[in-house]
């Protein structure tokens, strides 16, 4: 599907559609059909590719927990040589050298090439808008959609945010009080304490 033949390319400037579906790459969060935009400029043994992709992604939203769909473009450019690489002496790479593919064969694949910039735009935590207020964390209802009227939770130092999760879990309301409670009692023990000193 995305193997191009150097017997195709008979011009100076050669140019491709490509349609394709998430299974087709292994993509499971690629929905509808993607398409790519190939064009390759040759110039001897060497070949410059451009392409460009657009797709769809189906992901979940980290704040909310709710799928949404969101499309992306984007833009690749790789040099292809015919040919097998020979590195006689340690050198220092250029950025057209990290871009720089060589091929033996009578082809050029860019099966994993597209599918490396689509996975590389996935993000680490997918966030269905910026404005997403996320679920609750007393009763988990999604805040985009209702007012469940909890207030929301007290900011508490990083440094105990980990146990904090430990001894309140989801709900740690009632944990922060009866926190708040101990630090109370604490204190009014050492006023007595003092008190019964004097």
């Amino acid at each position: 599907m995305f193997t191009i033949y150097f017997s195709e390319i008979v011009s100076p400037k050669f140019e491709k559609e490509i349609e394709f579906e998430g299974k087709d790459i292994d993509i499971e969060e690629l929905v509808d059909k993607a398409k790519t935009h190939i064009e390759i400029y040759k110039s001897s043994s060497l070949y410059e590719v451009k392409g460009v992709i657009n797709f769809r992604l189906k992901l979940k939203c980290s704040r909310c927990l709710e799928d949404f769909v969101k499309d992306y473009k984007e833009n690749f450019e790789v040099i292809v040589r015919r040919g097998i690489e020979k590195i006689e002496k340690e050198i220092e790479l250029t950025e057209e050298d990290i871009n720089t593919i060589f091929t033996s064969y009578e082809f050029i694949d860019l099966t994993q090439i597209i599918r490396d910039y689509i996975i590389l735009s996935i993000p680490m935590k997918p966030l269905c808008s910026d404005e997403c207020k996320g679920i609750c964390a007393v009763c988990g209802a999604n805040l985009n959609k209702i007012d469940c009227g909890h207030k929301e939770k007290e900011e508490i130092d990083p440094r105990w945010e980990k146990l904090y999760e430990m001894i309140g879990g989801k709900d740690g309301s009632s944990k922060k009080k009866s926190i708040k409670n101990k630090s109370k009692k604490e204190k009014n023990t050492l006023h007595i304490k003092g008190t019964h000193t004097r």
